[in-house]
C-alpha cells in the first residue's frame, strides 16, 4: 500500500456496542490530497473491500465483503451500476455513511474488528486502508415485534418493523426496514432511544397510503395510561420528542386501537380508538397529530353494543375522519354480526350474520382499496356419528373508496390431532386479495395454511420455536416464517414459494 496515496480514509463506528439484529453504521471520513477520479467508497462494484474479523474465535471467522455481496444479497440488477463515479477536487474532504447491512446479514453476537480497503488506481499498490474499529454485538431477547408493509411500486415494497428487545443496557426499541424479496435482508435497524415509556399495548407503525420513498419519517403509536403515545421515526432513529395525546375515552373498558392508524400523504397521523365515552356509551375517538406535533381530538358516538373487534378502511381522499369502519358485534342467541359504518356520516350496513364464535378480523389496504377478512369458528354435529365437528369459516369483502362488495370465502377444517382453533397464532393477508395465511403452533412444530396450501414448518433451531415467530407475505405471494434468535437476530424461512 502506498503511503503517498492521493486519498486518506478514516473509519469510526457510530456505536461500538449493539444488539444482535441492530444495524452497524460506520462513518467514513475521506480527504482527497490531489484531484482524483474515483467511485463512491462506501459502495461500488469492486474497488472497496470491507474486512470483518471475529475477535473471539466464533464461527463467523474472517470475511471480505465487496459490492458483489451487496448485489447478491439485495438482488441488485447485474447491468445497473453499483455506486457512482465522480472527480474529487484536490483538498476536498467529506464524510459518508457505510451501513454494514448493505453487505451482509446481521452479525451474530461477538466482538469484531472492521476495516476497509479502497483501490484508487490500477497499480498493485494503488490501495488505501482505513484504521480498524472494534464493535461488540450482544445477545437480545425479543419481547415484541410489529410489522407493516410500506408501498412503492406496489403495496408491498419495503417491510417496516418496530421491535422491542431486552439486552445489554436494558429494554430497547428499534425501527427496522427490510427488503420485499426476503424480510431477513435488512436495510436499516436503528435504536430509537425511547427511554422509560410505559406502553399498555404494542407500538405499531402507521399505514402509509403512498409511495414510502417520498416520506423520510414514519409515525408509530401505542396506548398509554394517559392516552395515545406517538413518535416519529426514520431509518436511522427517532425524529423529535415522544408525544402523548389524551383521547377523551373512559378508562373502562380499556380503549382499543382500531387498526390501522393512517399516516397521510401530508404526513399527518390519523388514529382511531374504540371505547366508552364519559357516560359509558360506546364511542370512537379520532386523534390527529400534525407534522409539527399539534393535536386534535374528537369523540364520535357508536350506536349499538360495544364491538368485539374493529378495523378501519381509509379513503383515498384522506380527509379527516374519512374512513369506513368494519365492526364485529355479538347478537342475540349466539349470533355474530359484521357491519360497516361510513364516517363521519355514520351510514351503516349489515354485511354478515352467523351463529359462530369470533376468531379474528383482518384488513389489508393501500391507496383507498382494501380487503377485509372475518374469521369465525363454527361447531356442528356430524350427521352420522353425532360427534362435534369444528371448522374455520373465512368470509371476505373488498372495499374501494367507500363501496363494499362481498367476495368468495373459504373453509378450513379442524380436527383433533390435526388443527385446532386454540392453536391458531396469527392471520396474515396474502397480497392481491388472495386470502389469508394462517399460522398454527402445535406441540411438535408449526403449520401454515392458505387457501391453496398446507405446509408444516420445522424451525432450524430450538431458539426459533418461540411465541414471537410470525408469518410475512411477500409482494408475489410467497410466505416467510420469521423467527428471532437471541444470538443472531431475525431470520426468514421461506415456506410457500411466490406465485409466478
Amino acid at each position: 500500500m502506498a503511503d503517498d496515496a492521493p486519498i486518506a480514509l478514516r473509519l469510526a463506528a457510530r456505536k461500538t456496542r449493539t444488539l444482535a439484529g441492530e444495524g452497524i453504521v460506520l462513518d467514513l471520513a475521506l480527504e482527497a490530497r490531489t484531484e482524483l477520479e474515483m467511485e463512491t467508497v462506501e459502495l461500488n462494484r469492486g474497488r472497496t473491500e470491507v474486512l470483518v474479523s471475529a475477535l473471539d474465535g466464533g464461527q463467523y471467522g474472517n470475511r471480505v465483503l465487496t459490492g458483489e455481496d451487496y448485489m447478491v444479497l439485495h438482488r441488485h440488477p447485474p447491468l445497473e451500476p453499483v455506486g457512482t463515479r465522480f472527480v474529487a477536487p484536490a483538498g476536498s474532504a467529506w464524510t459518508v455513511q457505510l451501513e454494514l447491512f448493505r453487505y451482509a446479514r446481521p452479525l451474530p453476537a461477538g466482538r469484531y474488528r472492521i476495516e476497509l480497503i479502497y483501490r484508487w488506481g490500477a497499480g498493485e499498490n494503488d490501495v488505501v486502508q482505513t484504521n480498524p474499529v472494534t464493535v461488540e454485538v450482544s445477545p437480545a431477547k425479543l419481547l415484541d415485534v410489529q410489522h407493516r408493509w410500506l408501498g412503492g411500486a406496489d403495496a408491498r415494497d419495503r417491510m417496516s418493523s418496530l421491535w422491542l428487545a431486552d439486552g445489554a443496557g436494558g429494554v430497547r426499541w428499534l425501527y427496522q426496514i427490510a427488503k420485499a424479496h426476503d424480510p431477513s435482508v435488512i436495510e436499516t435497524a436503528a435504536d430509537l432511544d425511547m427511554g422509560r415509556i410505559a406502553p399498555l399495548s404494542p407500538a405499531r407503525p402507521a399505514q402509509l397510503n403512498d409511495i414510502a420513498a417520498m416520506h423520510w419519517e414514519r409515525f408509530a403509536s401505542w396506548r398509554e395510561a394517559a392516552g395515545m403515545g406517538w413518535v416519529k421515526v426514520n431509518p436511522y432513529g427517532r425524529s423529535g420528542p415522544i408525544g402523548v395525546v389524551p383521547i377523551g375515552l373512559a378508562e373502562q373498558p380499556p380503549p382499543r386501537a382500531v387498526e390501522p392508524a393512517l399516516q397521510s400523504r401530508a404526513d399527518v397521523l390519523h388514529a382511531l380508538r374504540l371505547g366508552a365515552d364519559p357516560s359509558g356509551q360506546p364511542a370512537l375517538a379520532w386523534i390527529e397529530v400534525q407534522r409539527q406535533g399539534t393535536t386534535r381530538q374528537r369523540l364520535l358516538p357508536l350506536p349499538g353494543r360495544m364491538p368485539l373487534a374493529a378495523v378501519a378502511a381509509w379513503n383515498r381522499s384522506e380527509e379527516p375522519v374519512s374512513a369506513t369502519l368494519f365492526l364485529v358485534e355479538s347478537g342475540d342467541r349466539g349470533m355474530l354480526r359484521l357491519r360497516s359504518t361510513a364516517l363521519p356520516a355514520g351510514e351503516q350496513k349489515v354485511l354478515h350474520e352467523s351463529k359462530a364464535e369470533l376468531v379474528g378480523l383482518e384488513i389489508d389496504q393501500w391507496m383507498g382499496f382494501a380487503w377485509v377478512h372475518l374469521v369465525t369458528r363454527v361447531q356442528e354435529k356430524d350427521p352420522v356419528s353425532g360427534e362435534p365437528v369444528e371448522r374455520l369459516e373465512i368470509a371476505r369483502w373488498s372495499f374501494d373508496e367507500g363501496a363494499v362488495a362481498e367476495d368468495p370465502g373459504w373453509t378450513v377444517a379442524l380436527a383433533p390431532g390435526a388443527l385446532a382453533a386454540s392453536e391458531l397464532r396469527q392471520m396474515v393477508p396474502l397480497p392481491g386479495g388472495r386470502g389469508l395465511a394462517l399460522l398454527f403452533h402445535k406441540p411438535d412444530g408449526w403449520v401454515v395454511v392458505t387457501p391453496d396450501d398446507r405446509v408444516r414448518v420445522s424451525p432450524p433451531s430450538p431458539g426459533a420455536a418461540s411465541e414471537q415467530a410470525q408469518l410475512v407475505t411477500s409482494p408475489m405471494g410467497g410466505v416467510f416464517f420469521i423467527f428471532h434468535e437471541p444470538e443472531r437476530g431475525f431470520s426468514a424461512l421461506p415456506v410457500i414459494e411466490p406465485q409466478r
